[in-house]
């Protein structure tokens, strides 16, 4: 009766320490310079975008300088650095990571290394997709055919976040072009992309891969802008696809914009079938000359309410204007402006606009501007029609946030898992900062291991482990008694 009252206890104490920890719903982030290292942050902020947090500073040894944002997928984030490293398999050059980061434990785990033999390249700039069939994809914009073949156009990887296999798709090539876009599956199970300077004109094309097949498909070419010195000029058509990511809407079209193309050469935006590929339709044509417009389209779309919304990286100047947000409505394809940034909300908004979960608000981000010119994180309200920035980036916090925006991790929906023995045994509290117990009796060593698998501390004939000297992180912990052995997950914080 005793050892039951003490593990019911001790299950009890542990329920709450786990409420505690995986409540709460959040917007994480990366910064791509700053931090206690000068090589980036990732963040979260709450799902009202308050109560701003760094939670991981980028380090030189395992990868810094991130341009992507992240992508959440079997309860970890995925992304990638664009500096540092370490060097492996006789590589000379470090150019990165890609990376694994717990929300929960906040541990970070180089995945691989970014490197000149790197068999999925380097230069990522965009956070990878998860696709329908479980697996990561993304693409990179430089590699090496070979040891002394220089490659400038990138790969197109899978990464499974179950077994840890990185699979190299395709190499880029000067039809393919370069793709600088983030990835988007459609709901016809292909992944599509936007090439900067691919296809037949070396403009751009939309491509796409069909998973189950293998086969890259270009759908169509752009020629794009139409210089006023061609003698016999054709329809100005998008060019320089950057940070453009396509987008499929709830009416069956897919929307793409570029930063350059167009009348103006100043970006243009477009929408095609999905069905067929064809019927390419022009929305906007951004031109400097029209004030209260932006030009250089930048990052994404989100829908919402039978719009979708989008920015400009700069507004109708050069000089004065730091970027707008427009929406675009999918019944007439009308463009309306809704916000001229000015210096203190933030300037060249990059970031791709997420939803907040719980109200009707969305979030993005610009790399520059705000009280310290670093950055800002902007709320727009759609109920009140009231854009507020809710956090200025400074040099401690991380500064310059980059692409892909901010992702959402529901924590009630993640969990510690693993904290209680395979016989069903609690082990608490989890997570510990000085010392945890299992609540069990004979027991004749407890065993610590490292997520490498080596063993950090041993304690015999007790249940209370003092963890004092362990640095902070997730651990196995291996108890013996009476002949058996049981597992369970640790974590430090």
């Amino acid at each position: 009766m005793k050892k039951l009252l003490f593990l019911t206890l001790g299950i009890l104490f542990l329920q709450s320490t786990l409420n505690a920890q995986t409540s709460g719903i959040y917007m994480y982030g990366t910064t791509s310079e700053g931090g206690a290292n000068g090589l980036g942050t990732i963040y979260r902020v709450d799902q009202y975008g308050n109560n701003y947090e760094k939670v991981y500073d980028f380090q030189e040894s395992t990868g810094g300088n991130p341009a992507a944002g992240l992508t959440l997928a079997n309860g970890k984030l995925y992304g990638a650095t664009l500096s540092g490293g370490t060097l492996e398999n006789g590589a000379t050059d470090v150019l990165g990571s890609f990376f694994s980061f717990d929300p929960i434990t906040n541990t970070f785990t180089v995945l691989k290394y970014l490197d000149n033999l790197s068999t999925i390249g380097w230069v990522i700039k965009d956070a990878p997709i998860l696709a329908s069939n479980g697996l990561l994809y993304g693409h990179s914009e430089a590699s090496y055919l070979s040891p002394i073949a220089f490659n400038g156009y990138g790969k197109l990887f899978s990464y499974n976040p179950v077994t840890g296999v990185f699979n190299t798709i395709a190499t880029m090539d000067g039809i393919t072009g370069i793709v600088e876009s983030k990835l988007m599956q459609a709901s016809n199970g292909k992944i599509y992309m936007i090439s900067k300077d691919g296809g037949t004109y070396k403009k751009g094309s939309v491509m796409t891969y069909d998973i189950t097949s293998g086969n890259i498909t270009t759908l169509f070419s752009s020629r794009g802008h139409s210089p006023i010195t061609e003698p016999i000029p054709w329809p100005d058509d998008f060019e320089q696809a950057r940070n453009n990511p396509l987008f499929e809407a709830s009416n069956g079209k897919v929307y793409l914009t570029s930063q350059i193309g167009g009348v103006g050469n100043t970006g243009t935006s477009r929408s095609f079938n999905l069905s067929s590929g064809t019927g390419g339709t022009i929305i906007k044509e951004f031109t400097q000359a029209v004030a209260g417009e932006g030009i250089y389209p930048s990052g994404g779309y989100l829908e919402l309410g039978g719009f979708i919304y989008g920015a400009t990286f700069k507004g109708t100047t050069l000089v004065d204007s730091y970027g707008t947000f427009y929406k675009i409505n999918l019944s007439t394809s009308e463009i309306t402006f809704i916000k001229t940034l000015d210096i203190s909300e933030g300037e060249n908004p990059v970031g791709t606009f997420v939803k907040s979960p719980s109200a009707n608000r969305i979030y993005t981000t610009c790399r520059l501007g705000g009280t310290y010119n670093k950055g800002t994180i902007i709320e727009y309200n759609l109920s009140t029609n009231i854009f507020t920035v809710k956090h200025s980036f400074n040099t401690a916090d991380g500064i310059k946030p980059e692409r892909n925006g901010l992702t959402v991790v529901d924590h009630s929906t993640l969990g510690v898992k693993d904290v209680v023995l395979d016989n069903g045994v609690a082990l608490y509290p989890n997570p510990a900062s000085n010392s945890f117990t299992v609540g069990m009796d004979n027991i004749e060593s407890i065993e610590i291991f490292n997520l490498l698998g080596q063993k950090v501390q041993t304690a015999k004939n007790t249940n209370t482990v003092n963890i004092e000297n362990l640095a902070k992180g997730a651990y196995i912990v291996n108890v013996n008694s009476q002949n058996k052995t049981y597992t369970a997950k640790l974590v430090k914080d």
